[in-house]
């Protein structure tokens, strides 16, 4: 068995588990935005603290959007002069895959350096449409 030596967090792991767990866990946990702590359960008085919010600054997720939107152009114009119909699928695919997760990490980072709704929602909408961008713009250099 091995012990967390974390001072205000203690809890035993048993690894000869599959899945390593605390033996106590909480039945509700309830946090406090204002004070950064999370309380574990209605009986628990520990306070534990939550981790730190990432520094993020405004500037870095303007630039992280930047160069999404235009690596997106860049995929677009691979999309758009494809003449092949079966690896035009398999490319819409892939950068519909890929673009999917490069969104949920792009609005992470807007949440993270803490934009405005409609700061966020433009950024968005500037990453969404730069694909379709690429790909009018690789349709005109195709023909």
């Amino acid at each position: 068995m091995a012990e967390s030596n974390n001072p205000t967090h203690k809890h035993v792991h048993n690894h000869s588990d599959q899945l390593c767990k605390p033996q106590d866990a909480p039945d509700s946990i309830t946090g406090d935005r204002q004070t950064n702590t999370v309380k574990l359960s209605a009986s628990d008085d520990h306070l534990y603290k939550q981790l730190e919010p990432t520094n993020l600054s405004k500037t870095s997720g303007v630039v992280l959007a930047i160069a999404l939107c235009t690596h997106n152009i860049f995929e677009g114009i691979a999309l758009g002069i494809q003449k092949d119909l079966e690896a035009t699928g398999f490319l819409f695919l892939s950068i519909g895959l890929h673009n999917f997760i490069a969104s949920v990490s792009l609005g992470g980072n807007f949440v993270s350096a803490g934009f405005t709704f409609w700061k966020s929602f433009c950024l968005m909408f500037s990453f969404a449409v730069s694909s379709s961008i690429g790909v009018a713009i690789g349709l005109g250099l195709s023909d």
